[in-house]
């Protein structure tokens, strides 16, 4: 059996008898209501806004194939809506990618309406990344019904690992439909062998929270940790140089560990250029 084929196979199995009581990757619940926050900060999760970031830059390349029956002067207004809704939608990524997380509340709700106006004008696109605001709160409130919504309306037009991954998150998480534990597993495995490095992350991060005594999962762990990290997720370098330095799942291996830590740092990774810092300063006092 070929590796990739072991590799997809092997998360059912280790994870046969766990129930989905792990979450995915932890989120900030928000503890004040939006409309009393309308012109303060956001707080939006660092990490959130890293994974809206990855995910839209990820998904801005979908292209659709639609033969249209439609009259021509039809077809015209189509076409016009059409680029209209790219117009938007373009605006709308430019905004994502250019946030900050110091960003008011008032330029995120602007990034959001300007989204929600190209899903209205039929960009698949737009609606992808609308579910994604609705998820993660950002510049809404969080509304997974919603999210599920567009992300099960894009999906039935386009198989892209993103919105695999995004399914998965729903249906392991029981966000907007039922739990369906396998379901989630399912979609998530096929996301991470089709290189999405949300997806190989966070199957990584399942596959070590269910691990008791069972050291055959643990290689399957570090892979796809590995793969996230290869694939330039800084969370997963600075997980992966963090393990590796203290020895856990893995062996002990300070190259690696170095190795890791400097490309999360290298990368931005805050928590990494601490980490590496503390580990300078702490063997000069020992030299």
């Amino acid at each position: 059996m070929k590796k990739k084929s072991i590799l997809y196979i092997l998360p059912y199995i280790y994870l046969s008898i766990a129930h989905s009581t792990h979450s995915i990757h932890d989120e900030k619940s928000e503890s004040s209501t939006f409309s009393n926050r309308k012109r303060t900060i956001n707080l939006v999760d660092a990490e959130d806004n890293k994974r809206i970031e990855i995910l839209g830059s990820k998904f801005k390349y979908l292209k659709t194939h639609h033969h249209s029956q439609q009259p021509l002067t039809v077809q015209m207004q189509q076409a016009e809506n059409s680029n209209r809704a790219i117009e938007l939608y373009n605006i709308a990524h430019k905004n994502i990618e250019n946030r900050r997380a110091e960003d008011s509340l008032d330029q995120r709700i602007a990034t959001f309406n300007i989204c929600k106006k190209s899903a209205q004008l039929g960009s698949l696109k737009a609606y992808f990344l609308l579910g994604t605001l609705y998820y993660h709160g950002y510049g809404t409130e969080k509304n997974y019904d919603k999210a599920f919504r567009f992300f099960t309306k894009v999906a039935k037009h386009a198989d892209y690992p993103e919105i695999n991954y995004s399914l998965a998150k729903c249906y392991i998480k029981g966000r907007g439909t039922e739990a369906n534990y396998f379901l989630g597993l399912q979609l998530l495995t096929k996301s991470a062998t089709k290189n999405c490095i949300l997806s190989q992350y966070d199957l990584a991060n399942l596959l070590l929270s269910n691990i008791t005594d069972n050291k055959n999962s643990y290689p399957t762990a570090i892979y796809w940790l590995t793969e996230s990290a290869k694939n330039q997720y800084t969370e997963a370098q600075y997980q992966l140089g963090r393990l590796y330095f203290e020895g856990i799942f893995v062996e002990k291996n300070q190259k690696n560990a170095y190795k890791w830590l400097q490309e999360a740092s290298k990368n931005g990774h805050r928590k990494a250029k601490d980490f590496i810092t503390l580990l300078e300063k702490s063997s000069q006092q020992t030299a």
